[in-house]
């Protein structure tokens, strides 16, 4: 084989494996990894890092949000659940997309629903607060290099039988 045959091959592939739709599907599933680990508890202090305890809520918050707040928190929580905010509207606004190909973001839907305060300035304080959830942690990252390893190595198998 004449490299540049070869080079174009694997050119090839590689815009397959990281396509924008393939890219927009593994963000929106990082995105959903980042919504359950801060469900659970837990943020990242920047990314890379291990996840951590975030600070637990109060029991008094917890009951406030039982018996008076019920009516408002998102449906993919409870009343006992770190969601950051007191509905859970910026957890639930987290997404990912990517508009090209190789490239991916994770980003919040800048909505007020009904509070005071954008998404971003929420996600900003909950930061000042020692609340950082905003960030792929070690293990949400090796699961999404694994994704994109495994279709990599489906097409170069599909191509190279």
């Amino acid at each position: 084989f004449p490299s540049h045959d070869i080079n174009k091959k694997i050119e090839g592939i590689l815009l397959r494996v990281l396509s924008q739709s393939n890219m927009s599907k593994w963000m929106k599933e990082t995105a959903l990894d980042i919504k359950k680990r801060t469900r659970l508890g837990y943020g990242v202090e920047s990314d890379l890092q291990a996840k951590k305890p975030l600070n637990r809520l109060s029991r008094k918050y917890v009951q406030a949000r039982k018996t008076t707040l019920a009516d408002k928190l998102s449906s993919a929580t409870n009343a006992s659940k770190s969601n950051l905010t007191l509905s859970g509207q910026m957890l639930d606004s987290l997404d990912g997309s990517s508009n090209a190909p190789f490239k991916g973001t994770i980003f919040l839907n800048d909505s007020r629903s009904g509070d005071s305060f954008t998404n971003s300035q929420l996600a900003e304080w909950n930061s000042k607060k020692g609340r950082n959830f905003f960030a792929i942690s070690d293990l949400e990252y090796q699961r999404l290099v694994q994704k994109m390893q495994k279709s990599l190595v489906q097409a170069l198998r599909k191509t190279y039988k």
